[in-house]
């Protein structure tokens, strides 16, 4: 079974269905994954509003994974079947940290947040 890696708000889900709805763990963990993938679908679709969609998505399947800026602007490419230019990839990606969507460490991009990299990796995002 998969962990919520001590995101406090999938764990305050999951603690309301094991506490007051009195569910097994096993049922509450699979209640609080189902219910954050779709919170997690809702906040990035907002985010989503009046942003190229294919350029961000790109960006973030692939940060779901941990990848460098250079796999990055590759995932855009082939994504939008365009070369994207440096300033559009800087963009994104300063964007989805700025959202707190994406985490820049050492060169590595990544998606810390557990619902949105399930989302993102089990394609149920387009």
């Amino acid at each position: 079974m998969e962990k919520l890696d001590g995101i406090p708000g999938w764990l305050t889900l999951y603690g309301n269905s094991v506490a007051v709805r009195k569910l097994p763990h096993k049922k509450a963990m699979q209640e609080t994954i189902s219910e954050g993938m779709k919170i997690a679908k809702d906040e990035l679709e907002h985010f989503l509003q009046g942003r190229d969609r294919t350029t961000y998505l790109a960006a973030l399947k692939v940060a779901a994974t941990s990848a460098r800026w250079k796999e990055i602007k590759a995932a855009i490419e082939t994504r939008r079947n365009s070369v994207p230019n440096d300033a559009t990839v800087q963009n994104a990606l300063e964007g989805l940290k700025a959202a707190m969507l994406t985490n820049e460490e050492e060169g590595v991009y990544t998606v810390k947040d557990p619902m949105l990299r399930k989302l993102l990796l089990t394609s149920q995002i387009t």
